[in-house]
């Protein structure tokens, strides 16, 4: 039941950029959170994708508990907000505050809390590199 559940997942991540006509890269992240394609997902209990972290993440890691991200933020974040986001506007605007602010920081770093579903971010490496020792994580990003 279980790979049933990742397989049918796996299959509506691909589904998302399917028009695109392209080759997909996807990495499984574990308790149901993928990165498709520099992008950063999480497919909740009712099978619903959410998108958490716009595309140009460049490097991830993991472990059970948190994933860290580094994404280099583009210009054209804009775009792919209004097409992902388009009948939420509370949503909409939330994400573009983090969309500005990703943009203003230039090389940002993200952490994914996976017991609580937080998202943290974008944050300096600065910012990061404390978040990620008060929180006690032990994983790194090797670039």
């Amino acid at each position: 039941m279980k790979l049933r559940h990742l397989i049918i997942s796996i299959l509506s991540l691909i589904m998302i950029g399917f028009s695109a006509g392209c080759r997909h890269d996807i990495m499984d992240l574990g308790n149901n959170y993928f990165w498709v394609d520099g992008a950063i997902f999480y497919e909740s209990a009712d099978s619903a994708i959410h998108k958490l972290i716009f595309r140009s993440v460049i490097e991830a890691n993991y472990d059970n508990n948190f994933i860290i991200a580094k994404q280099i933020p583009r210009k054209e974040f804009n775009t792919e907000l209004n097409e992902w986001y388009s009948n939420n506007r509370m949503v909409k605007d939330s994400v573009r505050r983090k969309l500005e602010k990703a943009l203003s920081i230039g090389t940002c770093y993200w952490i994914i809390d996976k017991k609580h579903q937080d998202v943290l971010g974008p944050m300096r490496r600065a910012e990061f590199d404390c978040a990620r020792e008060s929180l006690g994580i032990s994983i790194n990003l090797t670039k």
